[in-house]
């Protein structure tokens, strides 16, 4: 009679042991995921801001720039260069995507006497 406790109380660890380990094995897995998604999401903001910066410096070579697509790190960015409510602002949105996770900054500029200024830099929805 006393193994047959022993045996069940053996078994008992057994099973707790595999559900621990399961459990362990799932959370890790999940983890692993999320820091994928995390360090996308983080490369596809710094390909939208590389996007801005391209956008500003074509802009000082040519005032007339409205945009292009362009591949950075694997990333497709597009950039789009729009009139701004005021005279002389341009709107700069530069959109990085890859699979199905996309990121976007906008950048506000204006032109006054032929001086290209930032007026506000900032990630968008």
């Amino acid at each position: 009679m006393k193994q047959k406790g022993q045996v069940l109380v053996s078994i008992l660890i057994i099973i707790a042991v595999s559900v621990l380990a399961g459990g362990v094995a799932i959370v890790a897995s999940s983890l692993s995921r999320t820091t994928g998604i995390i360090t996308t999401s983080d490369k596809l903001l710094y390909a939208a801001e590389s996007g801005a910066d391209e956008a500003i410096i074509k802009l000082l070579r040519d005032p007339n720039y409205d945009g292009e697509t362009l591949n950075i790190n694997e990333s497709v960015v597009v950039i789009s260069v729009n009139a701004g409510a005021s005279p002389g602002e341009l709107v700069i949105v530069s959109e990085a995507s890859e699979n199905n996770l996309i990121r976007k900054v906008e950048v506000s500029t204006e032109f006054v006497n032929n001086i290209l200024t930032v007026t506000s830099w900032k990630q968008i929805p």
